[in-house]
C-alpha cells in the first residue's frame, strides 16, 4: 500500500470517529445556513463536507488527490447539493456566489507564492460577505506561520475577524 492510500484510510477512519466533533465544530464556526454555497478547499475524504452537506444549499468539494476525491464522491455523491472537482483551484471555473470557504490542514503545504495566488483566487470567487475559516498546523517541522496566512488573505482583500493561536495549530477567520 502506498503512502497516499494509507493516509486516505487513516483520514477516513479518524475523520468519521475521533475527529468528527472537530469537523462539526468547523460547520458551527462558519454559521452555515440553507442559503450558503460552501467551498471545501482541500476537502480530502470529505470529513467537513459530510457535516455541512445537510446544512448548506451547495457544497463544492475540491481536492487534487484522485484517491481522496473518488472516496468523497462515493460518500457524498447521493446528495444533489454537492459538486466535485479533482483539480487545482486555478483550473476550476467557479461562479462568484461562494458564501463560505473552509480550509482545514491544506495551506501548510503551500509556498508563499501559491498561498498568495490561492487567496487572490478565493477572493475573486467569493460573494460579498463571504466567510472564510482556516485551521492549520503551526509546528516548525510541519506547519505554517499564522502571519503568512493572515497576510496572504488580507492582501487579497479579506478582513480578519478571528484568530485563535494554540500550541501546535491556529485558526483564522476572514470576511469579504
Amino acid at each position: 500500500m502506498d503512502i497516499e492510500k494509507a493516509n486516505t484510510y487513516l483520514e477516513i477512519a479518524f475523520g468519521r470517529t475521533v475527529l468528527a466533533p472537530f469537523y462539526f465544530s468547523k460547520v458551527r464556526a462558519l454559521n452555515l445556513t440553507k442559503n450558503d454555497v460552501v467551498l471545501d478547499f482541500g476537502c480530502g475524504t470529505g470529513n467537513f463536507a459530510r457535516h455541512a452537506v445537510r446544512t448548506a444549499r451547495k457544497i463544492i468539494c475540491l481536492d487534487i488527490s484522485k484517491d481522496k476525491m473518488s472516496y468523497v464522491e462515493k460518500a457524498l455523491g447521493r446528495y444533489r447539493n454537492t459538486e466535485f472537482h479533482n483539480k487545482p483551484l486555478s483550473d476550476v471555473k467557479l461562479n462568484s456566489d461562494i458564501t463560505a470557504i473552509c480550509i482545514i490542514y491544506v495551506l501548510h503545504d503551500f509556498g508563499k507564492r501559491e498561498l498568495n495566488e490561492t487567496a487572490m483566487r478565493m477572493y475573486s470567487v467569493a460573494e460579498q460577505g463571504c466567510r472564510v475559516y482556516i485551521t492549520e498546523p503551526s509546528k516548525e517541522h510541519h506547519g505554517i506561520k499564522p502571519e503568512l496566512v493572515a497576510d496572504a488573505f488580507e492582501n487579497a482583500g479579506f478582513v480578519k475577524t478571528m484568530q485563535k493561536i494554540r500550541k501546535n495549530s491556529f485558526s483564522l477567520g476572514f470576511v469579504k
